[in-house]
């Protein structure tokens, strides 16, 4: 299967995050502060975020991805240390403790093992202390991809998914898995969805 692009552009549909509204609600509760959202820049959310009182920045993290990597298969490319460093000042540019909030969405399980951990380590450097984060992580698949998605925020609790391409999974993680994936985080809280996927919020 060619995994650069999807057959055919479905139609966009809602789904309903629980982690979305805590995601949120915990920032409201500290005052107005920034939010760097790693699915590219998109009116919708743009709207949303700054209609809040939050600073927006945005990255498109798997442009980068693709960029850094090559999209045809980019899970054996990411083992070359110079494109990774690449990708990772591409990502990552940002001051240290830069943001209150990042919307890291469903990117972190397309990075190989050594990737994500730099990914990791950089995510920890450019957020505030008890900055809060937010990820999504399939909890099953068949085969060995799944959708990606561009991410619309409609309001505090439900967003609006729009098929990117179809991408190979690095690797599947159970709930240790990932407790142990945000080990430089002191806390981690999941919610299950109803499409399968596991909602993380981890503060920083």
């Amino acid at each position: 299967m060619d995994l650069t692009k999807a057959a055919e552009a479905p139609s966009a549909t809602l789904r309903s995050s629980s982690a979305l509204d805590q995601f949120f609600n915990t920032l409201r509760s500290r005052g107005a502060g920034s939010i760097l959202d790693f699915g590219g820049l998109t009116q919708s959310n743009v709207s949303y975020i700054t209609g809040n009182g939050f600073r927006l920045s945005t990255v498109d993290f798997q442009l980068s991805l693709d960029s850094a990597f090559g999209a045809a298969d980019p899970l054996p490319a990411q083992a070359d240390h110079a494109a990774g460093q690449t990708f990772l000042l591409d990502v990552f540019g940002f001051d240290d403790a830069s943001f209150d909030g990042v919307l890291i969405w469903d990117n972190l399980e397309y990075l190989t093992p050594s990737v994500l951990q730099a990914a990791l380590g950089q995510l920890v450097r450019i957020m505030k202390p008890d900055g809060c984060l937010l990820a999504y992580f399939h909890t099953e698949c068949r085969g060995n991809t799944v959708p990606s998605y561009a991410y619309r925020i409609v309001n505090g609790r439900e967003l609006s998914l729009t098929l990117r391409r179809l991408r190979p999974l690095a690797q599947i993680y159970n709930t240790r898995g990932l407790e142990n994936l945000f080990t430089p985080f002191h806390s981690v809280k999941f919610f299950l969805s109803r499409e399968g996927v596991r909602e993380v919020i981890a503060i920083r």
